[in-house]
Parts: structure tokens; sequence; C-alpha cells
């Protein structure tokens, strides 16, 4: 799932909540450069990150994206 949404320019909302992460081994640069986006809706028990998932710069340049709803999820 690297990179998956990397430079999604004009992406406003996202909408994740059916995504199951359970076994994704690398997130990293996932939303990377999506300036626009706003809203990721996600479900928790679904979006999950086990101990050795990437997730290196994941949100780096997400400007209008809440990381602080994210939290959690990125230590």
């Amino acid at each position: 799932m690297s990179w998956m949404f990397y430079n999604c320019s004009y992406l406003i909302l996202l909408d994740l909540s059916s995504f199951n992460t359970e076994k994704v081994n690398d997130m990293s640069r996932m939303f990377f450069d999506c300036k626009k986006l706003e809203t990721l809706k996600i479900d928790r028990e679904k979006f999950v990150r086990n101990r050795n998932t990437k997730i290196s710069l994941m949100f780096d340049f997400t400007l209008n994206l809440a990381k602080s709803k994210f939290k959690s999820f990125i230590e």
C-alpha cells in the first residue's frame, strides 16, 4: 500500500472504511503529498498496523488533514 495515494492533488475526501490493513506490511508514503486531503474516513477496527508495519512519511505534506486524529496510529 505504500505510495498508494501519492500526489493525489485534488482529492479532498477519502473513504477507506472498508479497508482491512491487518496484513499490510508497508504503508509508507501512502498519503504523501495529498495537499488538499481534508477528511480520511477509516474504521479503527479494520485500519490497523502491527509493530512491523512501515509507516514512514505516511502523512507528509498532507497539509489540510488533522494529523492529531491519527496520533495513536502513527506512534
